[in-house]
């Protein structure tokens, strides 16, 4: 017993070694006896390697959220805030593999994105959509020989809840969706019934994580497909969200683009006279004075 004391008295004086300057590569030192004289695995359950390797995980997780929406086009200094920070959240409930909670703060994304696009553009232009337009039927099919016609007022929201200004969080990714990626034709995209489907699993799977009410019959049937299956439905979700940010990134891109065709891009320059003054200043000097010359 009084070994031990007097052995914690020896690491406290290297403890205090170690705060000196000039003296950090004792830290080294000791790092490598601990590894040439301990197993990995008996260091690793140690809560200090534990909280360097979190640390570490950390800083890795800090940039690739930030690379992540390095090129995000919407300028708004609040909603990237919350965008990085919400992904950094998605990806430590990935690697604890709590899947529940990944969908939730994948969630917390795409509706933050889709509430400040609906409030800012999207709704003042579906308000000044023609009528004519929202009554055209964009799907037209049969299930067992029963014939289904949607307009596009009913695939987007229901006249009643719209009069009600009852958008909910899918009806607004809808419209979102729609309006961004058919802005001219309004004919419906080929993968919209695909979007639409998936940004409905995303809302139940994050419904999960922290409501406890009672479920539809729809809810029940996407948590049973889920269930068993979650490896395969991070990826499902990651895919979602990196088309969905693509998508605005391009059309967004499109919008800055410059209409006036006499701006020079970024990084180009006016094409040159071909002429010696060009080439070599002093020749076009020589040239000027045989021309006085003649």
């Amino acid at each position: 017993m009084q070994d031990r004391e007097k052995l914690k008295k020896l690491v406290q004086i290297i403890g205090d070694l170690i705060k000196l300057d000039g003296n950090e590569w004792l830290i080294e030192e000791i790092l490598k006896t601990i590894g040439e004289k301990s197993h990995v695995e008996e260091i690793a359950k140690h809560p200090f390697f534990e909280d360097i390797y979190e640390h570490c995980i950390r800083l890795v997780i800090d940039k690739q959220a930030k690379d992540f929406y390095s090129t995000f086009p919407i300028n708004n200094e609040e909603l990237l805030k919350n965008l990085i920070y919400d992904f950094k959240e998605m990806e430590y409930n990935r690697r604890r593999d709590r899947f529940y909670e990944f969908s939730f703060c994948l969630n917390q994304q795409i509706e933050g994105i889709t509430n400040y696009l609906f409030d800012n553009e999207y709704l003042i232009k579906w308000r000044n959509l023609n009528e004519n337009i929202k009554r055209q039927v964009v799907q037209d099919y049969s299930i067992e020989g029963k014939q289904i016609r949607k307009t596009l007022q009913d695939l987007i929201i229901e006249k009643e809840k719209e009069n009600k200004n009852s958008w909910s969080a899918q009806n607004k990714f809808q419209l979102v969706y729609f309006l961004m990626t058919t802005p001219n034709n309004y004919k419906l995209p080929f993968d919209f019934q695909r979007f639409k489907n998936l940004r409905q699993e995303i809302s139940v799977a994050r419904n999960e994580s922290h409501r406890g009410s009672d479920k539809l019959e729809y809810q029940k049937n996407i948590l049973e497909q889920i269930k068993g299956n979650e490896s395969k439905y991070y990826f499902k979700f990651y895919g979602f969200l990196q088309n969905f940010v693509s998508q605005i990134e391009v059309v967004y891109a499109n919008k800055s683009a410059p209409k006036n065709k006499n701006i020079v891009p970024p990084n180009k320059t006016k094409p040159q006279k071909n002429t010696l003054g060009a080439i070599n200043p002093d020749l076009e000097k020589l040239k000027q004075q045989m021309d006085k010359n003649k």
